[in-house]
């Protein structure tokens, strides 16, 4: 097949046809004869031309003259000029000089075919050497591209930092109008906005969250292919064709971000321009380098996450350790100072002189036995009785006792979802969750503001795991408090679970509220959520477990009424010298048969050397050298038919996962009165007899 040539031919017609007809015979020639140069500016106008021939007799215009307007017009266009015979030597040098292709005599015109056949082959060095630079300068703009794309990636900070650079580096070497990132969500099903770089810096919130499968970003998301095209301003799938044409954006290129199949987001851009297919080329260069570093940024900063928790929860579990074995001792302490002022004022009357004395002592045995509560729920070794409750109704029975609490410069509201709030929890321990929460958020507005307090019922699809709290998918009952409040700034907000810290002014706080709820929501199988922004108030939102209701009335507390007292035996198992005495004392005063026994090993000797009957066993739990449980499981061949009562200041993983009592075991939480140690007592020796050994915590 021949070659293509287009000629531009200036000379009168004869002249012409002997230069045209040698061509024809070689090439396959689109010609246009021009005669004059208005004719000759028009037809370089027209179209590019490769070669241009000039005869050596124009009827109105030289070669040298139609040399300078082929230049004029387009300087990469090749002249070949036939020259006079009589000026052939000096202006063929002048127009060689001025830059003609070559200079041909009028009686060789043969030769024009071997000059135009030399441009040509010229010309096609000339734009492979073009093509081949421009293949480099691509292959360094991407190096370069990638290089720079590779250092974003190292130095960004957190996944917004490095998406931000990716997208600064995207705009500047592609020349886009403006860049974006964005990554799949936790649910898989939405793509959140990381970075915007170029005209639009800011992440804006109408464009903040793209539903996969919608509009050109979610589309690209959900095919996992990459799209090119040049009229933004009439795709269907611009979600704002009025911005696109009036920003006067022409462009779009996008590539999907993936990962060993794994979909991490979307990369994309805008331009003023028209954009190849290299600029998608080097979309695809570079995201694969994008999308793995996300993956990895995401990855450490999980790795990183679960370290600090880790830390955070060691912490908290020593600190936990320290304040249990601290609650443990004071509540011995507690349990005789408590009891035996309780002994001496049930002798006294109300007017005798030293009552209020003893009441005095009394009463703030039991302030102080609230706060061992607090340490022990912060620890989670709080003895708990979980009963099926309504959080709609305590919350109710809690209100008038909150607006007290809480003054009337705060508009307190209450919020009661219609659906069912049925948990199993400690009443009182849930009550005092409610109670902490609702004072932080009354501390927090010192010049008043709104309070709500609110129920709801909540579906997790998903686990969710907050302040070393995790909870798995299911139903749950929630209970806020949302305040206007002065807020938390991050820092407050990751310090604020931790015991003993505060931000309340010195002797205005213990630190110990909102570890406190942290402990009891733990042990209740529940989690806790937290927002808040400075200056805008905070919100906690607290879950618990949802409970099937059933038509079974949950257990009431018996009334209180003196104890009863008995003639059964009872060994007192106690390493408390204190302790052990006060409680025989106690029985002893009720009628029971007192043997005491400070450790495992002399209560095993007392059960096989005694001749009469035992009825009960009532031993503390963590004992030096055998523990209540490995006494009892030793002492049951000996004693089947003995009942078992323990007593402890504070539960260990002896009693069971979370301290909470098991089926089978009863067990009494220090510090106690004589009152209640005479009615537990009188429970378990009235209650069935056991079939087999006593049961173990």
């Amino acid at each position: 097949m021949a070659t293509a040539l287009r000629l531009l031919i200036v000379a009168g017609e004869p002249e012409a046809d002997c230069i045209l007809q040698p061509l024809e015979s070689e090439y396959d020639v689109t010609f246009r004869r021009a005669e004059t140069v208005p004719r000759l500016l028009d037809a370089l106008r027209e179209q590019r031309w490769d070669v241009v021939v000039s005869g050596h007799h124009p009827p109105e215009i030289d070669g040298l003259r139609a040399l300078e307007s082929v230049q004029g017009a387009d300087p990469n266009c090749a002249t070949v000029l036939v020259m006079s015979p009589a000026s052939y030597p000096e202006e063929a040098a002048r127009a060689i000089r001025r830059g003609a292709a070559a200079v041909v005599p009028p009686e060789c015109e043969q030769l024009v075919v071997s000059c135009v056949a030399r441009e040509l082959r010229r010309q096609a060095e000339n734009a492979s050497h073009l093509a081949l630079k421009s293949e480099l300068q691509e292959k360094s703009r991407l190096a370069e591209l990638a290089s720079s794309i590779t250092l974003a990636l190292i130095q960004g900070d957190d996944l917004r930092a490095l998406a931000q650079r990716c997208t600064e580096v995207l705009v500047h070497y592609v020349g886009a109008a403006f860049a974006r990132i964005w990554t799949v969500d936790n649910s898989r099903t939405m793509l959140e906005l990381q970075a915007s770089a170029g005209m639009y810096t800011h992440i804006d919130g109408k464009h903040a969250r793209v539903p996969i499968g919608a509009y050109k970003i979610g589309r690209i998301a959900q095919e996992r292919k990459p799209h090119l095209t040049n009229s933004v301003q009439g795709d269907p799938r611009v979600g704002d064709p009025d911005w696109a044409e009036r920003e006067g954006m022409i462009s779009f290129a996008g590539h999907p971000l993936i990962v060993e199949d794994e979909l991490i987001g979307v990369m994309a851009l805008f331009a003023r321009k028209p954009l190849g297919e290299s600029t998608l080329h080097a979309l695809g260069a570079i995201a694969d380098t994008v999308a793995l570093g996300i993956k990895r940024r995401r990855t450490e900063n999980a790795l990183r996450e679960r370290d600090e928790q880790l830390r955070q929860s060691q912490k908290m579990e020593a600190v936990g350790r320290l304040a249990g074995g601290v609650a443990h001792d004071f509540n011995n302490l507690l349990t005789i100072i408590l009891g035996n002022a309780s002994l001496v004022l049930d002798g006294l009357q109300p007017s005798d002189p030293i009552y209020p004395d003893l009441d005095a002592v009394r009463k703030a045995s039991e302030r102080a036995a609230g706060l061992v509560r607090q340490l022990l729920a912060f620890s989670r070794k709080q003895l708990l009785e979980p009963r099926l409750l309504k959080v709609n109704e305590l919350v109710t029975n809690l209100q008038s006792m909150l607006r007290r609490t809480i003054g009337e410069d705060i508009d307190f509201q209450t919020r009661l979802t219609d659906g069912s709030t049925h948990v199993k929890a400690d009443p009182g321990q849930i009550e005092q969750v409610v109670l902490n929460l609702i004072i932080n958020a009354r501390d927090a507005m010192p010049r008043g503001g709104q309070l709500v307090l609110q129920t709801s019922n909540v579906v997790l699809k998903e686990a969710l795991g907050s302040h070393n709290l995790r909870v798995s998918a299911g139903r749950y009952v929630g209970i806020s408090v949302s305040d206007t409040g002065r807020g938390m700034d991050p820092d407050t907000m990751s310090r604020i679970f931790e015991p003993f810290y505060t931000t309340k002014e010195v002797g205005k706080g213990t630190g110990l509220g909102l570890s406190t709820v942290h402990g009891i929501v733990g042990q209740s199988g529940g989690a806790i959520q937290v927002e808040s922004t400075p200056g805008h108030g905070t919100k906690f939102l607290v879950l618990l477990p949802e409970e099937v209701a059933s038509d079974r009335k949950d257990t009431v507390a018996s009334e209180r009424r003196p104890p009863s007292g008995g003639k059964e035996t009872i060994l007192v198992l106690e390493d408390e010298d204190s302790v052990r005495e006060f409680v025989g004392r106690v029985l002893a005063r009720l009628g029971y048969t007192i043997i005491a026994a400070s450790c495992g090993s002399e209560a095993l000797e007392i059960c096989r050397s005694h001749d009469g009957p035992i009825h009960l066993i009532l031993s503390d739990v963590i004992l030096p050298q055998m523990s209540g449980p490995d006494f009892v499981a030793q002492a049951s061949p000996l004693r089947p038919e003995c009942r078992v009562l323990y007593m402890s200041g504070y539960t260990d993983d002896a009693l069971g996962p979370h301290g909470v009592l098991q089926p089978g075991v009863s067990l009494m939480g220090k510090p106690f009165t004589p009152e209640s140690i005479g009615q537990r007592v009188r429970q378990m020796l009235d209650g069935p007899c056991p079939d087999a050994s006593p049961a173990r915590p």
